[in-house]
């Protein structure tokens, strides 16, 4: 979805599962979300399983949120099920080091994310210690994150919630 421009969208009760995004900057294998200046989505009540960013190590390919990419203010995600979904990354000449980040969401901004599970998801690449966020990535903006349930996100720093700028995150969320 993207940008939604002064519309709003709705998503909800699909099965978004096995999709593999292998472009240079992969951003979201299940959902990729930009509300653009004045949209709105609410994505309910989904499943999104099985989606892999950044897979192809001949291109260099490197994942940004391996289950959905959120990019906006207006975005409200709502009893969703994210589980077993893959951020890949890589080492570029000169360590540094490229996706691997969110491997169920990467944020930008401060969407809402209430009532979600977000469990079993995964980060990788070749020096695993640089690969943040097996859960949730926040990038900059004050995310809402509301009654949500991370559980058993693995790989990289093995964080389940990891945080690169400013936030207000984590309000009443579990982190196991």
């Amino acid at each position: 979805i993207d940008p939604v421009w002064g519309g709003e969208v709705l998503l909800q009760n699909n099965h978004i599962h096995h999709n593999t995004n292998t472009y240079s900057a992969c951003k979201g294998a299940g959902l990729y979300i930009d509300t653009g200046p004045d949209g709105m989505v609410t994505v309910m009540g989904n499943l999104i399983e099985y989606t892999f960013a950044g897979e192809d190590a001949a291109i260099n390919s490197h994942g940004y949120g391996g289950g959905m990419f959120l990019i906006g203010d207006n975005i409200l995600l709502d009893s969703n099920i994210i589980r077993y979904n893959t951020a890949f990354g890589f080492t570029h000449v000169g360590n540094q080091y490229w996706g691997g980040y969110g491997g169920g969401v990467y944020i930008n901004d401060s969407p809402t994310l209430q009532n979600n599970i977000i469990a079993h998801n995964y980060v990788t690449g070749g020096d695993t210690t640089h690969f943040h966020a097996p859960g949730i990535y926040v990038n900059g903006g004050s995310p809402e994150l509301i009654h949500n349930t991370l559980a058993e996100n693995t790989g990289g720093d093995g964080v389940g919630l990891y945080v690169i700028e400013d936030s207000n995150s984590g309000e009443r969320s579990q982190v196991q």
